[in-house]
């Protein structure tokens, strides 16, 4: 007892510096646990409304939680530049396809429905057409009608994005300012819309905020 108590006492530094060893190797593996994986992601540097075509200026790459990253987020930041954002977006927040006009954009309408591009007046209640608001469209009669009631087109549309205002204000164009904004409507739906909507703007009222 007395040779294992000597023994114990002549390694007694090895054996303190051998726990510190295991207790450092615990505490930093603990750490990695508790530090989340990052991807280099693209990111908008500044906060940026639906509509903006997304120069260099307006991208970096920045470190981001993998797990909290769509799978299609940009890695990139010439996937972006020259694209169109269809939301908005707060600075610092990372780019997918799916917040970018494009094929990705348009075909996230779910079953059953269909994405559709739609000009409507910039009046103010464009301001309240964002994504995931759900409006109805309604066309209203040219100077020429008599019959001066607005036509509801759909109360079923919900807004997914939005495209550049047009401020050209040409004879060509409507006389007010008008802007694109895509909504999500059914599919039964998509020839009445499109087909009213390629003749005149519409206007949207708020059925439910976003």
């Amino acid at each position: 007892m007395l040779n294992l108590h000597a023994t114990f006492w002549r390694f007694r530094y090895f054996l303190i510096a051998a726990t510190a060893f295991g207790v450092v190797v615990s505490i930093i593996s603990a750490i990695e646990r508790l530090e989340p994986e990052t991807a280099s992601v693209v990111v908008v540097t500044r906060a940026l409304p639906a509509g903006t075509r997304l120069t260099d200026r307006d991208l970096e790459t920045r470190p981001f939680p993998a797990q909290a990253l769509p799978a299609d987020a940009l890695t990139d930041p010439a996937g972006a530049d020259g694209r169109v954002l269809a939301n908005n977006l707060p600075a610092g927040m990372p780019l997918s396809q799916q917040i970018l006009l494009g094929e990705e954009f348009l075909a996230a309408a779910g079953e059953g429905r269909v994405v559709a591009p739609i000009k409507i007046v910039t009046d103010g209640t464009d301001s309240l057409a964002v994504s995931g608001a759900r409006v109805a469209l309604y066309s209203l009669p040219s100077e020429y009608e008599e019959n001066r009631e607005a036509l509801l087109v759909t109360q079923d549309a919900v807004v997914t994005g939005a495209g550049p205002a047009d401020d050209s204000g040409s004879f060509l164009s409507d006389s007010k300012n008008t802007r694109v904004i895509y909504v999500s409507i059914t599919s039964d739906e998509a020839s009445l819309v499109l087909g009213i909507g390629a003749t005149a703007s519409l206007r949207a009222v708020l059925l439910d905020p976003a």
